[in-house]
């Protein structure tokens, strides 16, 4: 060979290792700022998911939020200073990467398809009551789950909203019979 093709896999491995010595740095804090950083978001998430109970599809759109905004709003401050916005460009998916995420997505989903209708035909009972079994326990606890939530969410909107709201009335209420009984 010619030592062309030698190039090509270079590179991936090159970044292939530039990520692996990343990770290692943060892990052995050789990169202080990055280390910091990492944890200082983790237990943001942590506390936001696990402390306040916020539903993960809520901090990610929030995440996402604030960088639309944030990015939107130097754009626009940078422009009014009349300086050149930073060019996002290489911020761009590739296609060849979007068709690996799309294809691996694709295999998780055509695998899942395929041991349920393996399950479904199989002629072993045993087999068919475990995953029936299975995902009768998955949904009672995904079930529960949900109603604690959810019960957790009436408590709260009880006791900040109607409770007030009750007050309210009742107070004007007992006001306007003492008003009478006055007269």
């Amino acid at each position: 060979m010619d030592g062309t093709a030698g190039t090509e896999g270079s590179s991936s491995s090159s970044s292939c290792s530039d990520s692996v010595g990343i990770a290692r740095d943060v892990f052995l804090w050789s990169r202080k700022n990055l280390s910091f950083t990492l944890l200082l978001v983790s237990t943001a998430i942590w506390v936001l998911l696990e402390v306040y109970q916020f539903n993960f599809l809520t901090v990610a759109s929030w995440l996402a939020m604030s960088i639309v905004s944030f990015t939107f709003l130097s754009g626009n401050i940078m422009r009014l200073l009349g300086k050149e916005p930073p060019k996002l460009s290489g911020l761009e998916i590739s296609e060849k990467s979007a068709l690996e995420v799309a294809n691996s997505f694709r295999g998780v989903v055509e695998e899942f398809t395929r041991w349920m209708f393996h399950v479904s035909v199989e002629k072993e009972w045993f087999v068919f009551a475990q995953a029936v079994a299975g995902l009768l326990v998955l949904s009672y606890r995904c079930g529960e789950t949900a109603k604690a939530k959810s019960r957790r969410f009436y408590e709260e909107v009880d006791e900040k909203v109607i409770k007030k709201l009750k007050s309210k009335f009742v107070t004007k209420d007992k006001e306007e019979i003492k008003e009478k009984k006055i007269e």
